[in-house]
């Protein structure tokens, strides 16, 4: 026995080894896409669901059941957010420990005019905490992207990090849904596959309880329900179809709640709100149906460089002639659709800006090689293949054309995160044409540097687009803690009131320090106080029947670099901050966060970030006016 013992131990090493590597290439993954951005501000849809999460602690079971100033005017949270509460929940957990961010001012002496000067202090416990939980699902997601990329690809790392530090994923590291979403999604797909291989109808329960768990945190994980519904009925494994009844029990028990407790159903409120995002039911639309298939294209040349290895699958298969007239097809396909950004502009009396003809050009380019060339590696590639590489490659296209339908067809508005889960199938679909184009009986070694090579640039652009992001959010964020809270200390010494127009993270932290939401019909300002206004990011402009009750900008404050490092050489500097400050995520011209078909999800640019306008109150407005 222990000789035995003794000789399988050789054998054990290089697997031990192996999963060494992959453990720890895994884990860098996940400590790149996580730790730098543990310390971010709350952004974008963070302050919804930082309200929902409010609202659970003071009602646990009335999430929905406050009003908040989301959009333009007040609303029930129940119509504000379109996602059941789940995530809310949990973040409401971490506040109960944490508590929301705190910012406290006190008396730090005068200026040398003779003003109170003010010292502020604003822990980020709550901000930490929370990144700390989503990092958790990211870390989650990240590791179940690898499990699962094995059964698909032979580089199942190199895939990872197609993913998890690409523009698609790595700029969104808030608070919002995507992350838990991910994981739910990721290994739920895995307990479902694991189900039908081993026919163990207790994985298909774990497959069942993640859908359930991702349903209830955002209710477009209806589609990975379909997928694999889909996958069983495929396969003829009917046992499998148990995994349904997670799902739908906990739809059916969150729909009993709101019919009690709102006397209608949450679920309603997303599928009345199809494509435009709107009150009221609009429905589908031709005309935003065709706009939104190039934006579609434009944001996958945009988030991913699978252009690169798309290139090389067709130059490998079918030549250098094939090569040009994809990219001759794909140029036709991105003036197409900067052509149609344009019409959509000018019919809203907007323009598109040069820099951005230039980018939507090159983005739905670069998305039209990606995808047309892949579409055409797969229909021609099929004839050859065995049943079990189609069957995968069946549930990958599967998996990735149910996406993107929907994001043409059915979701409010169209924005990088509703792509995010079609990126691992296009990833895997990518690399197994790619390997498959590899010389027989040789090592893919010239393909394995063109996967590395992929990836360098990807996550050089998701890390530029992230920090790009990232400034974002710390300036809005500067400009409420560093800037209005001492506004703010100093007007309450003359009973002077500090307003504010915007939305997002700007409105979260300047409603923490103090200052009040402006809002026309509701709204009651005195002389003397004043108003800061987001000149980008905001809701509302001054009507015009309130311009002669205010005095007018005073100097506008104007953003400074974040983030910027001396070493002391000029022409280092230079560069380090030409490198750094040269890609602009959000502003009047890019939107990662929403805009598809009217807006791009990057670009490079020097545009400041958002100057904020103040305006001094020099008549009482009030609300009936």
């Amino acid at each position: 026995m222990g000789s035995a013992s003794q000789s399988d131990e050789p054998s054990r090493t290089p697997e031990l080894a192996r999963h060494l590597r992959a453990g720890t290439g895994v884990s860098l993954v996940a400590v790149l896409a996580i730790v730098p951005f543990l310390g971010k501000a709350f952004h974008i849809d963070d302050a919804l669901y930082l309200a929902v999460a409010r609202q659970i602690l003071r009602e646990p079971l009335d999430p929905f059941g406050a009003e908040v100033l989301w959009e333009k005017r007040p609303e029930s949270l129940f119509d504000a957010d379109f996602n059941p509460p789940l995530w809310n929940y949990m973040m409401a957990a971490v506040l109960a420990v944490t508590g929301e961010p705190t910012i406290e001012t006190t008396p730090d002496g005068e200026t040398e005019f003779g003003t109170p000067r003010y010292r502020v202090q604003s822990p980020r416990t709550p901000e930490i905490a929370l990144h700390l939980v989503e990092g958790a699902f990211v870390a989650a997601a990240i590791a179940g992207m690898y499990v699962l990329g094995r059964r698909f690809v032979r580089w199942p790392l190199a895939a990872t990090a197609l993913v998890a530090l690409s523009p698609a994923m790595l700029p969104g590291m808030n608070v919002m849904l995507e992350g838990p979403v991910m994981a739910f999604w990721i290994w739920g797909v895995w307990c479902h596959l694991r189900a039908i291989d081993r026919d163990d109808v207790r994985w298909a329960w774990a497959s069942g309880a993640l859908a359930a768990l991702g349903v209830m945190t955002k209710y477009t994980s209806g589609v990975v329900i379909l997928l694999l519904a889909f996958e069983s009925l495929r396969r003829r494994h009917l046992r499998s179809l148990w995994f349904l009844a997670a799902p739908a029990a906990a739809l059916a028990l969150w729909s009993l709640h709101n019919w009690l407790v709102y006397e209608r159903l949450h679920v309603l409120v997303i599928l009345s709100r199809a494509q435009t995002g709107e009150h009221r039911p609009v429905g589908i639309q031709l005309s935003e149906s065709a706009g939104r298939v190039f934006a579609v294209v434009r944001a996958v040349g945009a988030i991913s460089a699978l252009a690169l290895p798309v290139g090389w699958i067709v130059g490998r298969r079918f030549g250098t002639w094939s090569v040009l007239f994809l990219i001759t097809a794909s140029a036709g396909v991105g003036f197409a659709g900067e052509w149609d950004m344009r019409r959509r502009l000018d019919d809203r009396g907007q323009k598109l800006q040069e820099p951005g003809r230039i980018h939507a050009v090159m983005f739905g380019s670069l998305g039209g090689v990606a995808l047309g060339g892949l579409a055409s590696a797969l229909v021609v590639g099929r004839r050859t293949r065995t049943s079990t590489w189609v069957g995968q490659d069946s549930l990958l296209t599967t998996w990735l054309a149910a996406i993107v339908l929907f994001a043409i067809f059915g979701v409010p508005f169209l924005a990088v995160r509703h792509l995010l889960p079609a990126m691992p199938p296009l990833v895997w679909l990518v690399l197994r044409e790619l390997e498959a184009t590899a010389p027989a009986g040789r090592a893919a070694t010239r393909e394995a540097w063109v996967v590395w090579l992929t990836v360098l640039i990807s996550s050089a652009c998701g890390f530029l687009v992230a920090k790009a992001d990232y400034d974002f959010a710390h300036w809005y964020r500067h400009m409420a803690v560093n800037r209005a809270a001492h506004t703010v200390a100093v007007g309450r010494m003359s009973n002077v009131e500090v307003w504010f127009t915007g939305h997002w993270g700007w409105a979260y932290y300047a409603e923490r320090v103090g200052m009040k939401p402006f809002v026309p019909g509701r709204t009651t300002m005195r002389a003397g106080d004043l108003l800061l206004m987001p000149l980008i990011q905001t809701w509302e402009n001054i009507p015009e029947e309130f311009r002669s009750h205010v005095q007018g900008r005073m100097q506008t404050i104007k953003p400074r670099p974040l983030l910027k490092r001396q070493t002391g050489i000029a022409a280092i500097d230079r560069w380090v901050d030409l490198m750094l400050n040269s890609v602009r995520s959000i502003s009047t011209e890019v939107h990662y966060y929403s805009g598809g078909t009217l807006n791009l999800p990057w670009q490079f640019s020097r545009k400041p970030l958002d100057d904020f306008a103040v305006i001094e109150v020099i008549k009482d407005v009030t609300a009936d006016e």
